[in-house]
């Protein structure tokens, strides 16, 4: 039998946790130092490519409500496809921005399937990928960026750890 002395209490934790936001006013000084020159680098980069993302996605919605400095798309005249593919690009490419700025590993995932995504459009529904050479240069120029800068700063982070 054991004397009630023995017994230790169990610390009890709270039944409600508030969660800490994400992006915070203040500085964190113990993050800031894990951080090397190429992660700001890969970051402003980032959010370079999500400001032209969301005006790539403003302007597909201009194109549909008529806006008259952009080509406009007649919806209702479109093909289930062509109509499928300007829905999926006039969302995704907003969504994809949105991850881009905040520099979260699931909008660099979802940059580069949108990406994609809109170059195998070209390559099936118009069969041609020469046609917007400009646009497909640019954005596989922005992918290459990308992965390089990526590469740049993970190089980085392990020298440091080491």
């Amino acid at each position: 039998m054991k004397s009630s002395t023995t017994l230790t209490k169990t610390k009890q934790s709270p039944l409600v946790v508030l969660p800490q936001p994400p992006i915070s006013v203040r500085r964190d000084p113990s993050r800031e130092s894990t951080m090397t020159h190429w992660d700001h680098i890969l970051i402003w980069f980032m959010r370079l490519v999500a400001v032209c993302w969301m005006f790539k996605g403003i302007l597909v919605w201009c194109g549909l409500l008529g806006i008259s400095f952009v080509r406009p798309i007649d919806f209702a005249n479109l093909s289930f496809a062509d109509a499928a593919i300007v829905l999926f690009f006039s969302i995704f490419n907003f969504i994809a921005a949105v991850g881009l700025w905040l520099a979260a590993p699931w909008g660099g995932v979802l940059w580069l399937v949108a990406v994609l995504a809109e170059m195998t459009a070209q390559i099936i529904f118009y069969h041609s990928f020469l046609d917007l050479w400009f646009q497909n240069l640019i954005s596989t120029s922005l992918v290459g960026g990308y992965f390089y800068l990526s590469w740049l700063a993970a190089r980085a982070l392990d020298e440091k750890a080491l």
